[in-house]
């Protein structure tokens, strides 16, 4: 992004979920880091580092919104001035000294060709509109989420790297959220405050095909039974006897 000043920029609804949860320092640290590079273009230097994966999170949001708002600045192509004379009906020529109904060009059939690209003209707004507007509830599930994980992880086991982002964003789209809260606890429980610990669990859960509440709790249970399964007494020790 370059460093461009802006008078303003879209502050989205899945900004302020991604940190309200935050305490009010931690607040404050996110709309100045924000501010600074949606209006200056300039990244912040954020050391702690849940507040660099809520911001790696926001950042693409108004990457595209600058982007889009650029784009509409330059406009289209300037339209071109010649000295060729007007003609009245354009989609006529080369059809001046032919019967214009039979190569469709009645006034009934271009009253309807006219309608119909209004209509494919409106649909396809309303298309990028859709997609817009999904765009935005995916973005802010997304944010909003990942806040939740990394508040989870800090909370449970200690500092989240900044280096195991992109190693978190993959197990999330492969196994889910859900399963990635229940690791964080099953770490949590068993004293593994760190994130190789917690990395270790999640890659024996992805071999033992554990991707789901119910795989885990059958896990869990085959464990336990196997604990619970009495020992075999050992053999009874043989004497040689001497005669």
């Amino acid at each position: 992004m370059q460093n461009e000043s802006r008078e303003s920029f879209v502050f989205y609804r899945s900004f302020w979920d991604a940190i309200r949860e935050m305490e009010e320092p931690d607040q404050l640290a996110m709309f100045r880091a924000i501010c600074a590079y949606a209006l200056d273009g300039k990244a912040p230097a954020l050391t702690s580092a849940i507040h660099r994966a809520v911001f790696a999170a926001i950042r693409p949001n108004i990457d595209t919104n600058n982007a889009k708002r650029e784009g509409g600045k330059r406009g289209g192509r300037p339209k071109t001035k010649t000295g060729k004379t007007t003609v009245s009906n354009p989609e006529t020529i080369g059809f001046e000294d032919r019967n214009l109904a039979e190569q469709g060009f009645s006034p009934k059939n271009q009253e309807e060709q006219r309608f119909s690209k209004i209509e494919s003209n409106e649909t396809e707004n309303e298309n990028e509109t859709e997609n817009e507007e999904e765009f935005k509830e995916s973005s802010s599930r997304t944010d909003e989420a990942l806040a939740k994980l990394i508040q989870d992880y800090e909370q449970e086991i200690g500092v989240f790297p900044r280096s195991a982002l992109d190693k978190l964003q993959a197990y999330r789209a492969e196994t889910g959220d859900e399963m990635i809260h229940l690791a964080i606890h099953e770490a949590a429980q068993h004293n593994g405050r760190s994130w190789s610990y917690l990395d270790s669990v999640l890659s024996t859960w992805r071999k033992e095909w554990v991707k789901t509440p119910g795989d885990l709790a059958a896990r869990r249970e085959k464990m336990r039974s196997r604990r619970q399964q009495p020992q075999q007494p050992a053999p009874e020790p043989r004497y040689e006897v001497l005669t």
